[in-house]
C-alpha cells in the first residue's frame, strides 16, 4: 500500500458531503412542492354540484378520518369547523368519501392520513340520484398520526341551520316545480348557494362529519337503517305529528336530514344508494 493522499481523500469527502446535501435539498425540495400542489378536499369537490377533477388523477390528498364502514372511509379537511365559510358564495364541501374497501381496513376514525394517488369520481346508482363525489383506487395511503380529535359541525340553533324558503335554483319556490328530476342539478352543475338553497345547503355538508342537535325522527328506518330527522333549526310545515307537511309551495323537505339511527352525530350522505364493494 503506498503512501496516503490526504488532500485526495478531503477533496472526495467534500465531494460526497455535497452531494448528500444537494441529494437532501432536492428532495425536501421535491416533497414542498408535492406538498405544495397537494389539493384540498375543498378543492376537489368545488364549488359546484360536480367536482372540477372528476375523472381526473390526483395526489398527496391529506386529510383527517372521520368514519369507517365496510367499503370506505370519509376523509375531511385537517383543522377546526369554520361556520363563517358558509357566508362565502359557493361554499364546498370539506369531506369526501374514500370508496376502497381494503384501504377501509388500514385506517381508523381520528387518523390523519395522506393518500399518494388516487382518482376522483362522481357515483350514483340511479339517473334519478345526484352524484356523489369520491375518491376511488387509492394507493400509498400513509399514516402521519392518530387518535386525533374529531370535531363536528354543528347543525342547530347554536350552529348552522338551513335555509326555509326555497328548496332549489331550479324549482321556481315550488319542490314540485322539478318533478323527479333531482338529477338535471346535477346537469345544470350551478354554483352552490347554501344559504339561500335548501338542497344546496346539503350538498355543500355532504361527506362532512356533523351533529345534529335535538333531533325528532321523521319516520321509520329504512332498510339501510336510515332515518331523515329534523333539528331545533326552524323549520315550515311542521304538523301536530311533530313531522312536516310537503305541500305545494312549501318545500318542507328542505329542512330534513337523514342520519343513521346509532347517534346524533352523522356524516351526512346523499340519498341512499347501493353498490358493490371494491
Amino acid at each position: 500500500m503506498g503512501p496516503i493522499d490526504c488532500g485526495q481523500i478531503l477533496i472526495r469527502t467534500k465531494a460526497i458531503v455535497a452531494a448528500t446535501m444537494k441529494s437532501c435539498i432536492l428532495s425536501t425540495l421535491a416533497t414542498y412542492l408535492a406538498s405544495a400542489a397537494a389539493l384540498s378536499i375543498a378543492e376537489i369537490n368545488g364549488p359546484a354540484w360536480l367536482s372540477p377533477y372528476n375523472g381526473k388523477t390526483i395526489a398527496n390528498v391529506t386529510g383527517l378520518v372521520t368514519a369507517v364502514g365496510p367499503s370506505g372511509f370519509f376523509l375531511q379537511d385537517v383543522g377546526p369547523a369554520n361556520s363563517a365559510k358558509f357566508e362565502k358564495k359557493g361554499i364546498a364541501s370539506s369531506g369526501i368519501y374514500v370508496f376502497n374497501s381494503t384501504a377501509a381496513k388500514t385506517v381508523a376514525s381520528g387518523d390523519i392520513v395522506t393518500i399518494g394517488s388516487s382518482r376522483v369520481t362522481e357515483f350514483r346508482s340511479s339517473s334519478a340520484f345526484l352524484y356523489l363525489t369520491e375518491i376511488i383506487n387509492p394507493t400509498n395511503i400513509v399514516k402521519l398520526s392518530s387518535a386525533n380529535t374529531v370535531v363536528p359541525i354543528v347543525l342547530g340553533k347554536k350552529g348552522l341551520s338551513p335555509p326555509n324558503t326555497q328548496y332549489s335554483a331550479l324549482d321556481n319556490g315550488d319542490i314540485f316545480g322539478l318533478p323527479n328530476g333531482a338529477s338535471l342539478l346535477s346537469a345544470t352543475n350551478a354554483t352552490l348557494a347554501p344559504t339561500t338553497y335548501g338542497l344546496d345547503f346539503w350538498e355543500s355538508l355532504v361527506g362532512s362529519y356533523v351533529q345534529v342537535t335535538a333531533p325528532v325522527a321523521l319516520g321509520t328506518n329504512n332498510n339501510f337503517g336510515d332515518v331523515w330527522v329534523r333539528g331545533d333549526w326552524e323549520v315550515t310545515g311542521l304538523n301536530k305529528a311533530g313531522g312536516l307537511t310537503i305541500t305545494t309551495g312549501m318545500c318542507t323537505v328542505r329542512d330534513a336530514a337523514q342520519k343513521d339511527k346509532t347517534d346524533n352525530t352523522q356524516i351526512h350522505p346523499p340519498p341512499t344508494q347501493t353498490r358493490k364493494p371494491s
